[in-house]
Formats: C-alpha cells, sequence, structure tokens
C-alpha cells in the first residue's frame, strides 16, 4: 500500500485503541528476573515487582530506535528507512481502511523532545495476507499476523542506527529470558517513552495462546505469540522487547534477509507487544481468586521475524 492510495481511503475517525483486549482464562508463569542497564524495576507486569522508568530527555541508544507514530501507536526502527509496529495500527481488515497518521517520530519523549532525532512521513507499508484475511484486531488468532512494515521517506535509520527484527535466538529458549521494552503507555503523559525490564516466556504451539499461524503471506508454518510481564497498555502496542546487552544468543541465517544493522550490539528484538490478555482463575468452590492481566507478543523468532525480514528487504531503495 503506497501513501497515496491510503490517502485515498483516508478517514476522519482514529484508529481504534492500539492493545487489543484478549481473555482465556489460562495460568501466568512464575520466576524472577533481574533490572538491565540503565532501567530501573524487575518483573512489572500488572502490580508485579518494579515498575516503569521514563527514559532520557531526549533518549540515548538505544531507546532513541523507539518512537511514536502520529496515530498515537509505538514503532521501532528495524532498517534504513523501516519502522515496525502492528498491523492493527495501519490496516483494519473489517472495515478495508488503511488508518492514517503514520508519520514516524524517533526518541519522542514529551513536548520537549516531540521530535529529538527527527520525523519522516511514509510512503509505503506491508501488511501480511493473514491479517488481511482475519477479521482484525480482537478476532480469534489475529494477533498471529498482526504485524506491519511501514517504509519511511527519509532514511532515520541511516542517521540512528536499527534494531535486528529476530535472528538471534537465546541460547537456551526454553525458559524465560530477560528483555527491555520501551514504549508509549496511554496512562503515562501524552508522547512520553517508558522503559520496563521483564520476563519474555519461551512459546508454546499448538493454538491462538502460542500456536503456528497457519496458511501462507505473513505468519505461517512457526508464527508463535509469547506472554511477558512487562508493564504495557494500549499506546505500547508495537513496543520491541530484545534482549539486553551481553546476553548469550545464538545467530540465525535467515536474519541476511534484511538489512545487517550497522553495528554489531544494536539490540535483538525477540517479540513485540500487540496485546493484553485478562487471566482470571476460580477456586474448586467457584470463587475466583485472581484476576490480572498479562502482555501478548508476536514472536519475531519465528515465521513473522521472517515475514518482516523479508518485506524490509522489498524496499532498499532508501
Amino acid at each position: 500500500m503506497t501513501q497515496a492510495q491510503a490517502q485515498a481511503q483516508a478517514q476522519a475517525a482514529a484508529p481504534p485503541s492500539n492493545t487489543a483486549p484478549r481473555s482465556d482464562g489460562a495460568d501466568g508463569a512464575e520466576g524472577s528476573c533481574a533490572p538491565g542497564p540503565g532501567v530501573s524495576g524487575g518483573c512489572g507486569h500488572n502490580g508485579a515487582a518494579g515498575g516503569l522508568t521514563r527514559a532520557d530527555v531526549p533518549p540515548s541508544q538505544p531507546y532513541n530506535l523507539v518512537g511514536q507514530l502520529r496515530n498515537g501507536c509505538t514503532a521501532f526502527l528495524a532498517g534504513p528507512c523501516h519502522v515496525i509496529t502492528v498491523a492493527h495500527c495501519v490496516y483494519d481488515p473489517a472495515q478495508d481502511i488503511w488508518w492514517p497518521g503514520l508519520e514516524f517520530s524517533a526518541g519522542r519523549n514529551g513536548a520537549s523532545a516531540w521530535a529529538p532525532y527527527g520525523t519522516a512521513t511514509w510512503r509505503a507499508t506491508e501488511v501480511p495476507e493473514g491479517w488481511r484475511r482475519s477479521g482484525g484486531a480482537g478476532t480469534a488468532g489475529a494477533e498471529l499476523y498482526d504485524y506491519a512494515v511501514v517504509v519511511l521517506a527519509a532514511p532515520l535509520g541511516r542517521q540512528l542506527g536499527w534494531m535486528q527484527p529476530g535472528g538471534c535466538r537465546p541460547t537456551d529458549d526454553t525458559a524465560p529470558v530477560v528483555v527491555q521494552v520501551a514504549g508509549y503507555p496511554d496512562d503515562r503523559e501524552n508522547g512520553t517513552l517508558w522503559l520496563d525490564t521483564c520476563r519474555l516466556l519461551p512459546p508454546s504451539g499448538g493454538d491462538s495462546q502460542g500456536g503456528g499461524g497457519g496458511g501462507d503471506g505473513g505468519g505461517g508454518g512457526g508464527s508463535a505469540l509469547r506472554y511477558h510481564d512487562c508493564h504495557t497498555r494500549g499506546g505500547n502496542s508495537g513496543s520491541p522487547l530484545w534482549l539486553p546487552p551481553g546476553t548469550a544468543a545464538s545467530a540465525s541465517a535467515s536474519a541476511s534477509a534484511s538489512p545487517a544493522p550497522p553495528s554489531s550490539s544494536s539490540p535483538c528484538v525477540l517479540g513485540m507487544h500487540v496485546a493484553g490478555e485478562r487471566v482470571r482463575r476460580w477456586d474448586a468452590a467457584g470463587r475466583l481468586y485472581d484476576s490480572r492481566t498479562r502482555g501478548v507478543a508476536v514472536d519475531l523468532e519465528g515465521a513473522a521475524g521472517a515475514w518482516l525480514r523479508a518485506a524490509i528487504a522489498q524496499h532498499p531503495d532508501c
């Protein structure tokens, strides 16, 4: 989709909430985590120990690689002129609407740093066919395809660098892994960038709570969802969850499908926040004894990451 085509369809209505609610009553995992460099707090989702920390004003590396779209969603640089965000902030398949407001401001952090590293308009978008065929945000299985590439009209990534979308699976991918996350939660001052260090849980297979996505055209044959305990809310959709420096990881040959980051220390993104999920548990007498929310992320170490890297490679003319 090009900008000219989208403008022809643009509606006056604002896009829907940046975080699509889910509910399934499944249990959460337990464990511990430690804060990463430059971020206070630990396990943080929905009232657990730890908490959010506001990024420096203006943000330093790597937090300036995260930014905000004009429509309020979080996005992150993933190529010389490419950002990754959630598909539900780009295209609504239920209404066949391409949402406006895809201009990207890198490192935005409040009124005094609204565009500290520049703002770029956009010239093209890519969303997976699986998302186009889905019912959109909130429908069963849609999150498996809830990712998109926005191609910018200016090469902000050549100035700032970019994050690597997948291709660096942790050495032990059967255990929770400590990650860092940055984004724009809607319960904080508008346009302020907040950070957390938290846990991303291993992907599980077989269903929409972490299973593989089917079909061609994006996310099929290994796409998965992963839970996390990071502090995330509406506005965090599109937030990257990346490995802190020094984490042991193994490189993936498939990562070569997209431009190599300009630095070997560029963050590797394992997942992207797409939704929040309500978890409820009842005792044998039918009494509710646990009600909380956990985060849902698309796993970028599987087919979703491969699709995103291939989509970026289709737009090399930065």
